[in-house]
């Protein structure tokens, strides 16, 4: 995950490249007529898989979660956080075996069928670390207090700035307790 300032990008595992080449093959192989589908994958699949990888984005910032993703179709699906219900961890057996796992997006008052998600996200790296940190947004902006809880000071940054920027920090920190009670 990169963290810039109040903004979190998810990091897609490259193993997820993989993933979406072999999964169409082993089950367009299954049944006799995907057997030419999947020789045809196979040969231009790769490309297709490279282009949905470098599309793919989830970006999580103080209020919402943007998913974009697609190739020739693409989509990019803003979900609230306030509305985020559940984030379910799913591992099937080709997923375990690359070492992935797929978050499933549900949301309260949405349009989607029943049993579904409102986003998938498939092979995020460490993908229990962002399912918490949404949690943890989501419920701060519930509460009401700021869901970034430790404000990052750029690493480039000189040593006064960083000792001005961390007094102003806990200055800010003390008034917010006094107001509370």
């Amino acid at each position: 995950m990169k963290n810039t300032d109040t903004t979190l990008m998810a990091e897609f595992d490259p193993k997820l490249k993989v993933y979406w080449y072999l999964q169409p093959i082993l089950i367009f192989a299954v049944t006799f007529v995907g057997i030419p589908i999947a020789a045809l994958w196979a040969l231009i699949g790769r490309a297709i898989v490279i282009r949905q990888f470098e599309r793919l984005s989830c970006t999580l910032t103080e209020n919402k979660l943007i998913v974009k993703r697609g190739v020739w179709f693409r989509s990019q699906k803003t979900i609230p956080l306030e509305n985020i219900q559940d984030l379910s961890v799913i591992e099937g057996p080709l997923l375990t075996k690359f070492g992935l796992c797929a978050l499933k997006v549900e949301t309260a008052g949405t349009s989607v069928q029943p049993g579904q998600a409102d986003a998938a996200l498939v092979g995020i790296v460490d993908a229990l670390a962002f399912r918490d940190e949404v949690f943890a947004r989501r419920d701060a902006l519930r509460a009401g207090v700021s869901p970034v809880r430790n404000p990052v000071i750029p690493a480039n940054a000189d040593g006064d700035a960083v000792a001005l920027l961390s007094d102003i920090r806990d200055s800010l920190a003390r008034i917010e307790e006094h107001l509370k009670g």
